[in-house]
């Protein structure tokens, strides 16, 4: 029941007010207005066309309903559902990060971080102490080791794009707020964290502070991204 209530609620509003009307009228028309007498003229006339157009949009309405909403609705879930995944994979390359970012940089963190990010100091004292030319353990669906974090982000900006490009040639579900966000979080990688294209370059400094920023940047973004994540989860049951 309450899924149904949910799908006539994503009718449009002016449809659904059209249906409460026309409901509402022919209720009031058989139990009340068809036994009084018309007190102004050609109001019976006036009623019983109301009250055929009123039957006539309820069936319209329905038959809108069942062989066009429903399908549409259904194939909007399907889509959701499938970009819900796709963010999911976003969040998890976010995670990954985390992680990595705090094992190498040994720092605590008071328990697992969950659906947390590390904070800007944490992630600044982290990268203080992280050499980027050293390898990286990615504890991920599957564990793997890259050369140095040159590799490791030119991996998570390449799984990045994948993920823009699987959205991109999907039609079933569109939104501009999601598409400001990854969009963001791609631009964030070719400016700030892969810029080098995942070759290794020297840096003054001998830790990984060059790339604090982004880090940052990606944090922030991924916190609005799992936000979004959340609204959309609650559209996909």
């Amino acid at each position: 029941m309450k899924k149904i209530l949910y799908r006539f609620i994503s009718v449009n509003k002016s449809l659904r007010y059209g249906l409460l009307f026309a409901l509402a009228f022919v209720i009031t028309y058989v139990f009340y207005l068809a036994n009084e007498p018309e007190f102004l003229p050609y109001f019976y006339e006036i009623g019983k066309i109301t009250y055929t157009l009123s039957l006539s949009y309820i069936s319209a309405f329905i038959f809108f309903f069942i062989n066009q909403h429903l399908s549409q609705f259904n194939s909007k879930v399907k889509g959701r559902t499938y970009t819900h995944n796709k963010i999911q994979k976003i969040i998890r390359l976010n995670t990954e990060l985390q992680q990595a970012l705090i094992r190498y940089g040994d720092i605590e963190t008071n328990g697992n971080l969950g659906k947390k990010t590390l904070t800007k100091d944490l992630v600044n004292k982290c990268c203080s102490k992280i050499n980027p030319y050293q390898p990286v353990e990615v504890n991920g669906t599957q564990t793997f080791i890259l050369s140095n974090w040159f590799e490791y982000f030119n991996y998570q900006h390449t799984e990045i794009n994948e993920v823009i490009s699987s959205l991109s040639k999907q039609s079933l579900f569109n939104d501009d707020e999601l598409t400001e966000i990854i969009i963001k979080i791609e631009e964030h990688f070719d400016i700030y964290l892969n810029r080098f294209k995942g070759q290794q370059v020297s840096f003054e400094k001998t830790d990984l502070s060059y790339f604090d920023d982004g880090i940052i940047g990606f944090n922030n973004l991924t916190v609005k991204l799992r936000d979004y994540s959340n609204k959309l989860n609650k559209y996909t049951a």
